[in-house]
């Protein structure tokens, strides 16, 4: 797919003080051509007074929102533009990460042609968190926090079936198969002192994989608002599409470490050093949520982060910096929580929260939270720690 033959180069331009794009730069529709061949007819058209990214973005979806809260059925989170427009950028991302990091590389000549929606939360552990049959809940990241209410929290949140949950087209079926083998075919883990480095390593490559995925998405999330309304492009548009592939070109790198040390490991038997885990069996016989993402305060320093089930409840932790603070269980998990985009919560446990429980969850999150809600998250971390 070479992803980033497609992206714009945009500078900052001193005499304006604000972003802008390159004279010869790509379109920012990621058509492949030229802006000034593309798209810099339309938006020149346009009036630059109307031009405004925030408000255009809030308006195109907040009537919808508004309705939803009027209706009975306090479940149905409305079909607004970000989410359509989301669907459709999903459905122009389809690629093997392997090919896109190593293209000349031996590793990545043994790509198959089918590209697969592959789980970057490990597959069996999504079922060991409840039967397929059932749904699992997670955050709605469509909704809109100005609008946030406790008696229609449930807008904030939406259902997704097990089979669907934390898959994406990011692997083709061969590397898929190959990378990922230790965690998926082994019905234990963390079992066999000697397995621990590579089952470690897949587990980071999960969540280093959904969050290059993740930053990709958003940059081609960025340029279907674009195609869909001219009216969006103004500096800070500009400035927050710069960003997103910024944060993609460094992130990268964080990927293609943990697939070489992957490859030194399986290949020669080779162990990186600098590769560090901690392997927590938390004092639970389960826990009620799945997760696999990083977190990091800056993209330098990133932690790999996995919540699941197997034989015990686990939380794996890996980084190739420092782990300058040490968690208690519940620290560690109220981190997680309130850091978190993706993960998949059981849905017994999440129905049985109360109204309170899924407000504070949710307003934590987004740093909306209060004195009141600190009671209340706690009292969901004793629910998932029981």
């Amino acid at each position: 797919m070479d992803v980033e033959n497609l992206f714009p180069k945009i500078i900052f331009k001193t005499a304006i003080n604000q972003f802008d794009l390159h004279s010869e730069s790509k379109c920012l529709c990621l058509s492949g051509k030229l802006y000034k061949n593309c798209c810099k007819t339309n938006v020149d058209s346009l009036n630059e007074t109307t031009r405004d990214y925030g408000v255009i973005s809030k308006k195109n979806g907040l009537k919808k929102f508004q309705d939803a809260k009027k209706r009975t059925d306090k479940r149905s989170a409305p079909n607004i533009l970000g989410e359509k427009i989301e669907k459709r950028a999903r459905k122009k991302l389809s690629f093997c990460f392997i090919r896109e990091l190593f293209s000349e590389d031996y590793f990545s000549v043994n790509c198959s042609s089918k590209i697969i929606k592959a789980h970057t939360i490990a597959e069996q552990n999504l079922k060991k968190l409840q039967t397929e049959i059932e749904e699992l809940y997670t955050f709605n990241d469509h909704a809109f926090v100005e609008e946030f209410e406790i008696d229609h929290v449930d807008l904030f949140y939406k259902k997704i079936a097990p089979t669907t949950a934390s898959k994406y087209t990011m692997f083709c079926g061969n590397h898929d198969n190959l990378i990922f083998s230790e965690i998926e075919n082994n019905n234990q883990v963390f079992v066999k002192n000697e397995k621990e480095y590579i089952e470690a390593l897949e587990y980071s490559i999960k969540a280093a994989s959904f969050e290059l995925y993740y930053k990709l998405l958003q940059i081609f999330y960025l340029a279907e608002y674009f195609i869909e309304i001219k009216e969006i492009y103004n500096s800070d548009f500009i400035e927050a599409y710069k960003n997103a592939i910024d944060y993609y070109c460094v992130f990268k790198e964080h990927l293609k470490r943990l697939v070489i040390d992957y490859k030194e490991y399986t290949t020669y038997g080779k162990i990186n050093v600098d590769f560090k885990y901690e392997i927590r069996r938390l004092q639970t016989p389960k826990i009620e949520f799945s997760l696999s993402e990083c977190m990091s305060d800056n993209c330098d320093e990133v932690v790999f982060i996995n919540v699941f089930n197997n034989e015990n409840a686990y939380v794996v932790l890996s980084t190739y910096s420092d782990f300058s603070r040490k968690f208690e269980d519940y620290e560690l998990i109220e981190y997680i929580l309130i850091n978190s985009t993706n993960i998949f919560f059981n849905k017994e446990f999440f129905e049985n929260l109360s109204i309170e429980e899924k407000s504070s969850l949710f307003k934590f999150r987004r740093g909306l939270n209060n004195f009141e809600d600190e009671i209340n998250l706690l009292s969901v971390l004793r629910k998932l720690l029981h």
